[in-house]
């Protein structure tokens, strides 16, 4: 007989593959008070931003000449869009569910060498989202090229009926780009942990800064969210394969990224690396046991859990989180014992450097709290901030919370 196996209602998460990866931001922004308990996101190289579907910045529409949109600065994720234009020549073919309607005429594109016409091969065309709206098929540019397009008035006055206005353009990607939804889903959903996976070989993307990686990656660090990180830690992709992964990434939690330092904190190519399908479930699994044991350190040595412990959670104590948080003059960290334990309780920083020792004591059994002022060990105040707070007992085990110090 089958032992009954109990549900994990309080570790649930979701994974977006590609586009959906937009749809999971989101659903926990938009319905973020309906789903509490959602723990986590794992989403693979999900267009995420403003033009991410779209792939303004850069296009892979074929794996031996990927191109790069000579309008965009990858250094710098800025865009020249006084080289956008529009053509009424411009032929745009439709895709997938919407094929049958063959070519429509009038789009935009960016004129690279400013000659006024459209020359394939040298400027960059622009494929836009095609979608129906009240019956009518029409192709959605991001806004930010829709607004360059009406300020500038690109479009003639009987535009192309495919061609959608800018209010009909906002409120396509309103819903559709997930990037709007980031702050409200870190609201929301307090606990929620997210893990971007990306290798260098993007499946469609082709800028090498990955804008759509760095977009949803910092746009959750700088809105708190309980835990970031930019693929998953090396141990789980070990643990996957069953062997060393030397060149997998190995980035810790929280760093910030910008748009040259991201190049080097992607995976390997898929060609070289490994499969999307292992570095998938390698963050999924990293994120399900860092909820599971409540861990948020930065940086971790091994895999969190083994098979086999999934039902053996520490019962004898508990870290909880700080009050308040974030915080400014001070904040209070309670834990509590179910025996007497050799206790240390720590302060890092993001980079893992100690601040402060809170707590070095062997302590009875019973509830504790404890003040942290925002100061070191030598009185001096700290910067603003994310920090880590580390309960650590006599047998090894840890559990360890994230503080936000806000001046």
């Amino acid at each position: 007989m089958v032992k009954p196996i109990t549900p994990l209602s309080t570790n649930v998460g979701l994974v977006g593959f590609s586009h959906g990866g937009n749809s999971t931001i989101s659903v926990a922004g938009v319905h973020g008070a309906e789903i509490s308990s959602l723990a986590w996101i794992v989403n693979w190289e999900s267009p995420v931003g403003d033009g991410m579907p779209t792939v303004e910045a850069g296009a892979i529409r074929s794996t031996i000449n990927p191109i790069i949109n000579p309008a965009y600065n990858p250094d710098t994720g800025e865009f020249d869009l006084s080289l956008l234009a529009y053509s009424d020549t411009l032929s745009i073919k439709l895709r997938g569910a919407y094929s049958n309607y063959g070519e429509m005429r009038g789009g935009l594109y960016f004129d690279i060498n400013q000659n006024g016409q459209v020359d394939p091969g040298t400027d960059f065309i622009v494929y836009p989202f095609a979608y129906e709206l009240n019956d009518t098929v029409k192709v959605f540019y991001s806004v930010r090229l829709m607004k360059e397009a009406t300020n500038r008035n690109l479009l003639p006055d009987d535009r192309p009926s495919h061609i959608p206005t800018l209010e009909q353009t906002r409120e396509f990607w309103y819903w559709r780009n997930g990037e709007n939804w980031i702050e409200k889903a870190v609201e929301n959903i307090p606990q929620l942990m997210f893990i971007v996976e990306a290798s260098e070989t993007d499946h469609v993307q082709s800028a090498p800064d990955h804008p759509h990686i760095l977009i949803q990656y910092e746009g959750f660090r700088s809105a708190g969210a309980r835990f970031v990180r930019l693929n998953p830690d090396r141990s789980y992709v070990e643990n996957m394969i069953n062997r060393p992964a030397p060149t997998a990434a190995d980035n810790p939690a929280f760093t910030p990224f910008d748009h040259i330092s991201i190049r080097s904190a992607l995976e390997p190519p898929r060609n070289e690396g490994y499969p999307l399908n292992i570095t998938v479930a390698a963050a999924a699994c990293e994120l399900a046991d860092r909820t599971q044991w409540n861990n948020v350190e930065p940086q971790i040595d091994d895999v969190i859990t083994t098979v086999g412990k999934a039902d053996e959670l520490p019962h004898d104590f508990e870290l909880s989180q700080n009050h308040p948080n974030p915080f400014n003059a001070g904040t209070t960290i309670s834990y509590r014992l179910a025996r007497s334990r050799q206790v240390t309780l720590s302060v890092y920083n993001t980079l893992g450097q100690k601040v402060r020792l809170m707590e070095k004591a062997v302590k009875p059994s019973g509830s504790y709290q404890v003040h942290w002022d925002g100061k070191d060990d030598l009185g001096q105040p700290v910067d603003s901030g994310v920090y880590f707070c580390q309960l650590r007992l006599d047998a090894g085990e840890r559990e360890t919370i994230r503080l936000v110090l806000v001046k």
